[in-house]
């Protein structure tokens, strides 16, 4: 039996090399969810152009968007009827400081990089728990705990170290080291 992966934020970086990982290992169907779908499709194109076989497919969604995760991660399930991996990956950074450039009055901080970086994977993790939670537990091997699934987050050194130029997304980072520990 294949197995589902499901990496966000896919299309490009970290998590484009995530999917190549899963898909050099062969007997996985690996499901990208990006926000950018120009982007996602040659993603696409690109891993079915190195991975004849490869059973690779794009789905837009806003990380940030518990609905539009949510109906992802559902359409995922319908296409292949489970979910083994979920890869929480998508993240964003700050280009703007923290503080406005207008001393006269405050501005309200953009809080996208949180959105993304902190909700975003708040809510994949919920989501591949509750597909997760349908499978009885699997164990690959004796000495293993039984499985599920597996749920893997992608953090940053700004999650262990300050960042005093990204303050907002090493505050971000922080926030997935504490999820994942906790």
């Amino acid at each position: 039996m294949s197995t589902v992966v499901i990496v966000t934020g896919g299309a490009s970086g970290i998590g484009f090399e995530i999917c190549r990982y899963f898909l050099k290992k062969g007997d996985a169907h690996v499901v990208i969810l990006d926000s950018n779908p120009d982007r996602g499709l040659v993603a696409v194109g690109n891993l079915t152009a190195e991975f004849c076989n490869a059973s690779i497919s794009f789905i837009e969604c806003n990380a940030a968007s518990w609905a539009s995760q949510a109906a992802a991660f559902e359409q995922a399930h319908r296409k292949h009827g489970r979910i083994n991996v979920v890869f929480a990956n998508a993240g964003i950074f700050e280009k703007e400081p923290i503080y406005g450039a207008d001393v006269t009055k405050p501005q309200e901080p953009s809080l996208s990089v949180v959105d993304v970086n902190v909700n975003g994977v708040i809510y994949s993790i919920n989501l591949a728990v509750h597909y997760m939670a349908k499978y009885a537990p699997q164990s690959p091997s004796a000495s293993s705990i039984p499985l599920r699934g597996q749920i893997i987050c992608t953090s940053s050194n700004a999650g262990l170290y300050p960042f005093s130029t990204l303050p907002l997304y090493t505050a971000s980072k922080h926030a997935v080291v504490g999820l994942v520990r906790t």
